[in-house]
């Protein structure tokens, strides 16, 4: 069988253009200097005030709800009370160590941790040898890790009524400011979220069925008048994401 190549050929050149094109516009948004990126917090619910779609005080027992919620509930993260303080004590992840310093606490980063101080590469491909102590290491490890640190500042917000846990500790990164890399133009953003289940105070209409509705609305047919369905609420278990890390990186340029 004979191959035809001129085809598969055109087919490959076309290929290559979309991927260079597509290529040029990837460099052309990296060229860009990114904007301060902060973490994606969950916007507020645009909630309809009708006091008919709220939780009565009997719907809100809070032994039920507990055993409703079981092991989901998270003490650490969630509050039916309203927290003595709504920010809470921030942990401030540096120390001093026996010379008075401040050096980072924590675990370090692996990137960090595992940086060669021995040699760098030039690019051209060589490399030179460094005469950097041990000690001089640990301190361009601390300096580094501490320049490039991104804590998690943690906040309580208040859901609502229609939320149960009503109180829920929310993550959030620090705001772009100032530059968390070397050199600058990156900043902190968030890395990781964990899911927390909540109850969710869910109505719907329950009026009568669309065939009734239907003939109600046929010509001859005498009706009383506009019918208000009936709302049939109930706690729902949703997944809400809290913020539990942040790092230092560009910018998502979808924001």
């Amino acid at each position: 069988m004979t191959v035809k190549w001129w085809p598969v050929l055109v087919a490959l050149a076309c290929c290559f253009i979309h991927r260079t094109v597509h290529a040029a516009a990837s460099v052309r948004l990296m060229d860009l200097r990114p904007v301060p990126s902060n973490d994606p917090a969950v916007p507020d619910l645009v909630e309809m005030p009708n006091p008919a779609l709220d939780p009565r005080p009997s719907d809100l027992n809070v032994t039920v709800l507990l055993a409703k919620l079981g092991a989901k509930f998270d003490p650490n993260y969630m509050s039916y009370d309203m927290p003595e303080h709504l920010v809470p004590v921030a942990d401030i992840p540096f120390r001093r160590n026996r010379r008075g310093r401040l050096v980072p606490t924590g675990k370090m980063p692996t990137e960090i941790r595992d940086l060669d101080t021995k040699y760098f590469s030039l690019p051209n491909g060589r490399r030179l040898r460094t005469k950097i102590s041990s000690q001089l290491r640990r301190k361009i490890q601390q300096y580094l890790w501490g320049r490039t640190m991104c804590p998690v500042q943690q906040r309580w917000k208040d859901l609502g009524q229609r939320f149960w846990p009503r109180w829920l500790l929310e993550g959030h990164c620090p705001r772009g400011e100032t530059s968390c890399s070397v050199p600058s133009g990156m900043y902190c953003r968030a890395t990781s979220n964990r899911y927390k289940t909540l109850l969710r105070w869910h109505c719907r209409s329950a009026g009568p069925s669309a065939m009734l509705q239907q003939f109600n609305t046929l010509p001859g047919t005498k009706s009383s008048g506009v019918v208000n369905p009936m709302k049939v609420c109930q706690w729902i278990k949703v997944e809400y994401p809290v913020v539990t890390e942040c790092g230092c990186g560009c910018a998502d340029n979808s924001e």
